[in-house]
């Protein structure tokens, strides 16, 4: 609803944005560095299960 972000305009401001192929290379990089088997996300999650 256009009228209610306009009412709430002040306590909400701008936030910037970026897409994952301009920032990190792509999904595939990402997916590569974050997801795979021993990447990022594994390391975090050894040993808490």
């Amino acid at each position: 609803m256009p009228s209610v972000l306009k009412a709430n305009a002040a306590k909400f401001p701008p936030i910037e944005t970026f897409s994952v192929e301009e920032l990190l290379g792509g999904w595939e990089a990402v997916q590569k560095k974050h997801f795979a088997d021993g990447g990022i996300y594994d390391t975090i999650t050894i040993g808490k299960q």
